[in-house]
């Protein structure tokens, strides 16, 4: 069966494209970014992100850990960052070690849309939290 030299190069074309998209790494979504916020919605919002240190949670009965969730109020703020975000696909992201290793609460609001906060129990400097901001609400995924 003889390959003709179009498909051989389509075949080449899309293993070196799948590969340079990180297709076949399945760790390529681990970075050093801790966290990215991105509108979904079809309007301009004005983003304020905050960030407050949650307390370690602390050995409970049977050797289980237990978290006692403070009110936002009670919590130290450690980052605040605000933007505005153009409509589907504006975005920004913070720097490496611009926030610890530690658990945090990150709280997204919008002057025009949805706000919510998120208990983020980060494991490591590895971590990130995608925020996605749509019309009606929010979704924090971890990336492992």
């Amino acid at each position: 069966m003889d390959v003709s030299r179009r498909r051989a190069m389509t075949a080449v074309g899309v293993a070196v494209t799948a590969g340079l998209a990180g297709c076949g790494d399945p760790g390529s979504r681990r970075t050093s970014t801790p966290l990215f916020v991105t509108n979904e919605s079809d309007m301009e919002l004005r983003v304020t992100l905050r960030i407050y240190e949650l307390p370690e949670p602390s050995d409970g009965e049977n050797g289980t850990e237990t978290t006692n969730t403070p009110a936002t109020s009670d919590l130290e703020q450690i980052l605040v960052e605000r933007t505005t975000l153009s409509a589907e696909g504006g975005a920004f992201s913070l720097e490496a070690g611009s926030v610890p290793d530690a658990p945090l609460r990150v709280r997204i609001s919008t002057d025009e849309g949805p706000t919510d906060s998120y208990d983020w129990y980060r494991p490591d400097a590895q971590s990130t939290l995608d925020v996605r901001i749509g019309n009606q609400s929010i979704r924090f995924t971890e990336l492992a």
